[in-house]
């Protein structure tokens, strides 16, 4: 479990990043 929640905190750290630079 503690796996899972690492990727997807990683995930969505991620996919915010992204999305900043797309609003940028």
């Amino acid at each position: 479990m503690e796996h899972g929640a690492r990727l997807s905190t990683s995930r969505v750290m991620a996919i915010a990043f992204i999305f900043m630079s797309v609003l940028i």
